[in-house]
């Protein structure tokens, strides 16, 4: 089971994942992480489900060929003409979340991932 702290750092994936469904929230102080990890001996068949599910999202979108994929695109989108580099560093740099195959999609270049 994942407890996740509150963080000014992202990842490409946060968007997708829910608190209390694929990991157990915590204060980035730590303030609240016994609590919370009392909650977790006390309600264990909830505690179970957090898990799998934080389970089942990395197996299904976190594995090296997903994270290869995913670095593969911002390459590609660095290569064309319709995103500068110097507009991706300001989107990482101001910790911006975007979606990058929404975002290269609705400027016309189609993005998928091979099975």
């Amino acid at each position: 089971m994942v407890f996740k702290t509150d963080s000014q750092y992202i990842e490409h994936f946060y968007r997708d994942l829910e608190p209390w469904t694929h990991y157990i929230p915590v204060e980035a102080n730590l303030k609240d992480l016994v609590k919370k990890i009392k909650w977790a001996e006390s309600k264990e068949d909830e505690a179970k489900h957090v898990a799998e599910e934080g389970m089942k999202y990395a197996r299904e979108n976190l594995m090296p060929l997903d994270i290869f994929c995913y670095y593969g695109t911002i390459y590609k989108v660095l290569r064309s003409n319709s995103l500068k580099l110097e507009i991706l560093l300001y989107i990482i740099d101001h910790n911006i979340l975007i979606n990058l195959p929404q975002f290269i999609s609705r400027n016309g270049h189609a993005v998928s991932r091979s099975p």
